[in-house]
């Protein structure tokens, strides 16, 4: 049995994350924080995205969380970030700290590489011990040069200024930390992100950079059926349980 609470990092009914504590746990050995995808523009797609991984891996004293954040036309560019920063926060100023992953899906694992950055140069929280990636996108530029009809979601969350995206982009901008252990997960299939798109190009960039990571290969699902499958679960339990 869990128990779930709604914690608000401000005004706006999106800015929020729902807890997941185990019942009878007084303290975490481990944190799972989640956050969705859906192009920074998909108002169906929300936190609750996360109930079924949350309930694969939070168990025990494995506390979890997945946050919610605001979307465009309501807001773009840095905004998003900052919402995941201090949606974050919001949870290791209210309850105990203990070492942490990260779970990112699709635009979440923008963020996710996005995050590692930030909390380097704000603090307010350790860094992450373990980064998933989910289906990722990682630079908005060569996303939308392979798919030339996704600027209906790049040009409203990040503007028409292709200069700007590649400001934002973590695959051109992103320092890995040697603390933190990286793992890429992608479906062979993917219709969305394709397989042999954005994670290729991150992969041989950490590959150049000599930056330790792990690429887990999921075959046969599409893109939001990945991060709800058993087999992403079992991934993000044994990465979780090495590092609990």
């Amino acid at each position: 049995m869990t128990t779930i609470t709604k914690l608000t990092y401000g005004p706006d009914p999106r800015q929020y994350s729902n807890v997941w504590i185990p019942k009878g746990s007084k303290a975490p050995s481990h944190w799972v924080i989640f956050m969705h995808g859906g192009a920074w523009v998909d108002y169906k797609q929300t936190e609750k995205d996360g109930d079924e991984l949350m309930e694969a891996v939070v168990d025990g004293n494995v506390w979890g969380a997945s946050i919610e954040y605001r979307l465009a036309p309501e807001v773009s560019g840095k905004t998003f970030a900052e919402d995941v920063y201090n949606a974050i926060k919001s949870i290791f100023d209210k309850y105990p700290a203990a070492p942490w992953t990260m779970i990112g899906h699709s635009a979440g694992a923008f963020h996710s590489l996005k995050l590692d950055t930030d909390v380097k140069e704000k603090g307010g929280f350790a860094s992450p011990t373990n980064i998933i990636l989910s289906e990722g996108i990682y630079d908005l530029r060569t996303l939308v040069d392979d798919h030339p009809t996704y600027s209906y979601f790049t040009n409203p969350a990040w503007g028409e200024d292709k200069a700007k995206w590649d400001e934002e982009s973590p695959l051109l901008h992103h320092q890995a930390c040697p603390k933190i252990n990286y793992t890429i997960v992608h479906s062979d299939i993917d219709e969305l992100v394709p397989f042999d798109g954005q994670p290729q190009l991150l992969a041989k960039k950490w590959k150049q950079q000599g930056v330790p990571f792990d690429f887990e290969v999921i075959r046969g699902l599409k893109h939001n059926d990945v991060f709800i499958s058993s087999e992403f679960a079992k991934i993000a339990n044994e990465i979780i349980q090495k590092s609990s």
